[in-house]
């Protein structure tokens, strides 16, 4: 059984639902982004705790398809921005296309009207914050940080930084 969630996309809620599952004793599978997978169905009463415990949690079970599938676009979009350094430097488009096993054109679409941006605006989003916890870490230059992300030199990560943010990289680090 798969439940996939809204808002299920930070370490901290992915432990904090694990916890809970250990806690009542539930068995799963996965817990990861946006979806926590199980061996099998819960009985109503565990499947009606668990929503009332995820909704106290300000996290909300899907169950309209397509809703669903903008939260595994969001969660994969997450994923590939968390392990750049891990992804090769093929496109969003085609990493996502397969991932779903759906068209990107029907993706991008969809995305768009359920969402109101369109998938590069929310990709950017998630890279600009890659980026800023990247340089307040200060623990990687910048030429290492464009490298990681998959930019091809500092002055295209600068630029890219500066019209996302209208700050420049330096501005932003000496301000945090």
């Amino acid at each position: 059984m798969k439940i996939y969630m809204k808002h299920l996309i930070c370490n901290e809620c992915i432990n904090m639902v694990k916890t809970r599952l250990e806690l009542w004793k539930i068995k799963y599978i996965n817990v990861g982004l946006g979806c926590i997978e199980l061996p099998e169905d819960l009985s109503n009463e565990d499947y009606k705790r668990l929503i009332d415990y995820l909704k106290s949690n300000s996290l909300e079970i899907l169950n309209k398809k397509n809703s669903i599938r903008i939260e595994r676009v969001k969660a994969e979009a997450i994923e590939m921005i968390n392990n750049m350094e891990d992804v090769s430097k093929e496109k969003f488009s085609v990493f996502i296309a397969e991932k779903l096993d759906l068209s990107y054109n029907y993706i991008y679409v969809l995305f768009k009207d359920i969402t109101g941006i369109n998938i590069q605006d929310f990709i950017d989003l998630l890279k600009i914050e890659k980026i800023k916890e990247l340089l307040l870490k200060r623990t990687i230059s910048l030429t290492e940080i464009a490298y990681q992300m998959h930019f091809s030199s500092v002055q295209y990560i600068c630029l890219f930084f500066k019209n996302k943010t209208n700050y420049t990289t330096s501005f932003f680090l000496l301000n945090n």
